[in-house]
């Protein structure tokens, strides 16, 4: 599995937009009353518009190289850039992630955690906007901890141009795909 973070490791620019448009099922009644209910489990599709400006012909072949390869149909993982937390626990329960200085939220659901020892657990439910449910009895009291929030996408548009002699920027859309 390509993994766009690490393999390729090339920040977009400042200014990347993300786009979210739940999916829901609507019934309308009488009188203007309705009823909603989400489109299946995975209803909030997203996609981000990312662009790398004046990079140097090497990194813009990287990035394309990239994009080919998937060829927008294979899935790669990828988080956008600070959206990954390292911090400290504020407390300790059984399989469970306790920090009151966070406000967690259902984008890290299924998300990796490493702890100081290079000890990995996935995140299974938000319990909190402080407290997660994990995979295993990673955490205790105090201990340092980072989460990557990976998630699987696909690039099936890019677009390449040469402002200068030399350099090269590069638009693309990043778009969430829901598989395991």
């Amino acid at each position: 599995m390509a993994n766009f973070n690490t393999d390729i490791n090339i920040i977009p620019d400042r200014g990347m937009a993300t786009d979210q448009s739940p999916r829901v099922h609507t019934a309308k009644y009488g009188d203007g009353y309705e009823q909603r209910v989400a489109a299946g489990i995975n209803n909030v599709p997203e996609s981000w518009s990312l662009s790398w400006n004046n990079r140097t012909k090497a990194d813009a072949n990287k990035l394309v190289k990239f994009f080919e390869d998937q060829a927008g149909v294979t899935s790669f993982d990828w988080y956008p850039p600070d959206s990954e937390i390292s911090s400290t626990t504020t407390g300790a329960t059984t399989n469970k992630l306790v920090d009151t200085t966070q406000y967690f939220t259902n984008r890290y659901l299924n998300s990796t955690v490493t702890d100081a020892s290079s000890g990995t657990a996935t995140i299974t439910a938000i319990d909190s906007a402080t407290t997660l449910s994990l995979s295993s009895n990673l955490m205790s009291s105090g201990e340092t901890y980072t989460i990557y929030p990976y998630k699987k996408y696909i690039c099936s548009k890019w677009n390449v141009k040469t402002p200068v002699l030399g350099y090269k920027t590069i638009t693309a859309t990043f778009t969430r795909v829901f598989e395991p």
